[in-house]
């Protein structure tokens, strides 16, 4: 599997360092048609009838940026969605520490680090159930898997987190420990098992 760097997204609890009032989500990635965006930007306003406090959060760049953007003002949600575009790498543990919610609407995915990273923060997740996403997050252990393309299902889950703060912080404790297991020294001492057993399967045969 992918390994990230669990130190620098962990680096101790969100819920100590959040600063912001309003109950923040989260999406990092590419503003591009495979990533689903549009129908996390259309969940924000079923969230808004909701709950006038709560906002998102939007890293990353793309083509569809200005389409997205055009969609928020339409939906008169310019108040609630930021978009930050493209930031530091450095900045991205910053930011995921100061949300609530990690949202993943992709459409397709492969094994995104971005997940990982999130996880190792502590953040919940909800996600799509497309490909790779369903061998990272387990349905109401360390996060919600709904359909794609499915706005109402995305802000019926990501309420579901945002008021009960008990299953946020199962969640968070069951994506650090799992997240732990993707660490670069985790990946490195699996590759290093496999290799070992090649080259004795290699050294036998000769």
């Amino acid at each position: 599997p992918n390994g990230i760097d669990f130190d620098r997204f962990h680096n101790g609890s969100k819920y100590q360092r959040k600063i912001f009032d309003k109950k923040t989500i989260i999406f990092v990635g590419r503003l591009e048609p495979v990533k689903g965006v549009e129908y996390l930007i259309k969940a924000m306003e079923i969230l808004r009838n909701k709950d006038e406090n709560i906002s998102l959060i939007m890293i990353g760049d793309g083509s569809q940026r200005e389409i997205l953007e055009d969609l928020v003002k339409n939906l008169h949600l310019e108040k609630r969605i930021t978009f930050k575009g493209e930031i530091p790498n450095d900045d991205i543990p910053k930011f995921l520490h100061q949300a609530d919610v990690f949202v993943l609407p992709s459409v397709s995915e492969g094994f995104p680090n971005v997940i990982l990273e999130a996880m190792a923060a502590g953040l919940p997740i909800v996600s799509t159930n497309v490909n790779g996403l369903s061998e990272i997050i387990i349905d109401n252990e360390n996060g919600y898997l709904v359909e794609p393309e499915n706005p109402e299902r995305l802000a019926q889950k990501v309420t579901e987190l945002l008021i009960n703060q008990n299953i946020c912080r199962t969640m968070s404790e069951n994506n650090i420990k799992k997240a732990k297991t993707f660490s670069w020294e985790s990946v490195v001492c699996i590759l290093e098992s496999i290799y070992t057993d090649i080259l004795k399967m290699y050294a036998g045969g000769k």
